[in-house]
């Protein structure tokens, strides 16, 4: 995109002919559509070669993407030293009576 002044406060953005290709203005509006359409399935197809190639491991949910973050790992050596794990298994939840009056139990 070429930024042009027109001399007053503002300036004015006028795209590119292929900008205006892939907006439909230039050409037929049918073949920029089927341009984006047809790069929507390249990028889905190279995710398809992909997952056969590495398989189950290109989406796994075993190993913690964040488990280098210092702030996490702070939060969970925080809740292991107050010795509280959310739900019924805290300190506060050993009776059995305080459990089934619980409504998250």
């Amino acid at each position: 995109a070429k930024i042009m002044s027109t001399g007053t406060v503002g300036t004015v953005v006028v795209p590119n002919r292929w900008e205006r290709f892939l907006a439909g203005q230039i050409g037929c509006p049918l073949c920029s559509c089927c341009l984006w359409f047809l790069l929507g399935w390249l990028f889905v197809l190279i995710f398809f070669a992909k997952a056969a190639r590495e398989g189950t491991d290109l989406i796994s949910f075993e190993t913690q993407a964040v488990i280098a973050s210092l702030t996490v790992q702070e939060h969970f050596g925080f809740q292991a030293a107050r010795g509280t794990v959310p739900g019924c298994q805290d300190k506060d939840h050993e009776e059995e009576a305080v459990c089934t009056k619980d409504d998250k139990c």
